[in-house]
């Protein structure tokens, strides 16, 4: 006798940031991990769910077959519920994005506060250090925080808060 599936719920906190393939050799291993994700069998109830936290690039969700459903969730209305909880306290708030991938991505969810939101510019200098200056918004006297949508050494976020 074999056994079935009910449901199939697979939860990711971080899909792979490469999602396009600028020189040859080069591997897209966001495309990559959705080809065998969208490898999982059918369960009784229908297709897996891939449950994914805040992606890296929206378009992503394209990579995945019809065997599966991504969905896409973000943990940015829960940063917000407590944020605004600090101004209700007082606290002057500014929200950083570090480059415009971050601002790219991230923006369109804090619609009420666009007049708080400051965006930076990142460049490399001597090999693989970095340089972040602010290129719109003022943190002037007030309480920064660093939005990214992806961090790996932290060497970009602490450049941004200097």
């Amino acid at each position: 006798m074999g056994y079935t599936l009910l449901i199939f719920s697979k939860i990711i906190s971080c899909e792979p940031a490469m999602e396009r393939v600028d020189a040859e050799g080069l591997i897209a291993t966001a495309k990559t991990l959705a080809t065998l994700l969208s490898a999982i069998p059918l369960s009784a109830k229908g297709p897996a769910q891939i449950i994914i936290y805040d992606i890296h690039a929206l378009q992503e969700r394209f990579y995945f077959s019809d065997n599966v459903i991504p969905r896409l969730e973000t943990a940015v209305p829960l940063l917000q519920h407590e944020l605004h909880g600090l101004e209700e306290q007082g606290e002057q708030l500014a929200f950083a994005f570090p480059d415009d991938g971050a601002y790219k991505r991230f923006h369109l969810l804090f619609p009420e506060d666009e007049d708080k939101l400051i965006v930076c510019a990142k460049r490399r200098v001597e090999g693989n250090s970095k340089v972040v200056t602010v290129k719109d918004g003022n943190p002037q006297g007030k309480h920064v925080v660093i939005i990214d949508d992806l961090v790996q050494t932290g060497g970009t976020l602490q450049e941004c808060g200097k």
